[in-house]
């Protein structure tokens, strides 16, 4: 709740009720977005620092050593993004199981009740699946950057630039991994609903 406070605080009313459903609802997905305003807060806070010359924990470093650092952070980036592409096709399929069970929809569930409450379960799973894919596409595309060294900076192997390059991918792939874990979270959460409508589905039959 701390953290609902923190980050609607300074938001508008139509925000403030956006954020406040995600918090209840889609508690990840939110968590998600906090820890995704403030790591690209830190980011933006390391580049004034460099941009200002206070960036100074690389001088007096090896620059190979530094080197090998900056290559694990690139290394670590290419293993979300394999593990991101694997989600594709799950989050492919999971659409494509969604889409057969919408028309069926009418004939799940005799009781009243329980056809509102499968409906509501529908609503959820389609929620689910559409915040993973946007995310997915986000994790692949808006978030897959990478700081690299001008080719100035690698000729006078400029240990201050290489550290800060470091520092800004290691924060990058901190928020790809929060990316990831909510990707999956939220397809084990459709997964868990749709079995529940799978199961609502034979019971109608």
């Amino acid at each position: 709740m701390k953290n609902l406070l923190e980050f609607i605080r300074c938001k508008s009313l139509s925000l403030k009720i956006y954020f406040l459903f995600l918090y209840f609802l889609f508690p990840f997905y939110f968590q998600n977005k906090v820890a995704s305003n403030r790591i690209e807060n830190k980011q933006k806070e390391l580049k004034k620092s460099f941009q200002d010359g206070k960036v100074t924990p690389g001088i007096g470093l090896p620059f190979e050593f530094l080197e090998k650092l900056f290559l694990k952070e690139i290394e670590r980036k290419k293993i979300i993004e394999d593990k991101a592409k694997s989600m594709i096709g799950i989050l492919s399929l999971s659409i494509l199981a969604i889409s057969i069970f919408i028309p069926l929809m009418p004939t799940i569930a005799k009781i009243f009740i329980l056809k509102i409450f499968s409906i509501i379960l529908m609503v959820y799973a389609l929620l689910s699946i559409l915040f993973s894919s946007v995310l997915l596409v986000e994790l692949l595309a808006e978030k897959n950057i990478m700081w690299e060294l001008s080719e100035e900076e690698l000729i006078n192997k400029d240990s201050t630039a290489m550290w800060y390059c470091i520092e800004q991918n290691r924060e990058q792939n901190l928020l790809r991994t929060n990316y990831l874990y909510t990707i999956y979270r939220l397809t084990t959460n459709f997964m868990f609903v749709f079995l529940i409508i799978f199961i609502l589905y034979l019971c109608s039959i």
